[in-house]
């Protein structure tokens, strides 16, 4: 009996940098994490004990730890960079402002 039949084949196991995924990927994140991915980013250390920040994204074939940028501080701590300009809502402009211009009490 072959027991390989009811094995599916392991996924690819790959780190990806955020900047550099393609469009289909970033599309996937948009249908992943609707309402974005900031909540799902984890700190792990990289071969040189560097600290990196990511977030997973799962397709059929592959399974990807998306890396967001980060910079250090002067106190030490990480500043994650959150690209989630898919997911940002327009601003609204404020029209009342320009009534102050339109007042004619010159009396």
């Amino acid at each position: 009996m072959n027991n390989n039949l009811n094995m599916a084949a392991p996924k690819k196991r790959l780190i990806k940098s955020l900047e550099t995924l393609p469009d289909n990927l970033l599309s996937l994140i948009e249908e992943q994490y609707p309402n974005g991915y900031k909540a799902s980013i984890t700190r792990i250390q990289n071969a040189k004990n560097e600290p990196s920040f990511v977030f997973p994204l799962e397709t059929e074939d592959a399974v990807y730890l998306v890396k967001v940028p980060a910079a250090r501080n002067s106190e030490g701590e990480y500043k994650v960079g959150i690209r989630e300009k898919e997911f940002e809502e327009p601003e609204e402009e404020n029209e009342t402002d320009d009534d102050f211009a339109n007042n004619d009490d010159d009396d």
